[in-house]
Order: structure tokens, then C-alpha cells, then sequence
């Protein structure tokens, strides 16, 4: 089980499953083996909730998509 989890490593997860739609967090948890209360947890823990997270992640994916293009 992961004892630490970083921000950094639920957005790259959020990323990589936002272009099949908004990623649960239950799928993000699943990903990482632990519970969707204890990822909640811990990132509570870093200061961020997961909707906050997934809209950072979201907002920019899109920055990057209209820099690119």
C-alpha cells in the first residue's frame, strides 16, 4: 500500500483519465490502492480537495492544448 501520495501523482493520474471524462475518484483511488476516503484524506492533508485538484488538472490541460495548437 502507498504510504505517501503526491498531488503530483494524482494529477498525472486525473490526466490521463480526463479525456474519457471526468475521472472519479474512486477510479483515481483504485489506481493508487487505497480507498477513496484516505486519498480524500490526504489530500485534504496537502491543502487541496479532489475537485479542486481535477479542475487544476482540467484547466490546465486546456492552457497547454490552446498554446499548442
Amino acid at each position: 500500500m502507498v504510504s505517501r501520495i503526491s498531488v503530483d501523482a494524482v494529477c498525472r493520474l486525473v490526466d490521463a483519465l480526463l479525456p474519457v471524462g471526468y475521472p472519479a475518484i474512486e477510479d483515481v483511488a483504485y489506481l493508487l490502492c487505497v480507498s477513496p476516503r484516505t486519498l480524500q484524506r490526504r489530500l485534504n492533508a496537502a491543502g487541496v480537495s479532489y475537485s479542486d485538484l481535477v479542475e487544476r488538472c482540467r484547466r490546465q490541460t486546456a492552457c497547454e492544448a490552446l498554446r499548442f495548437t
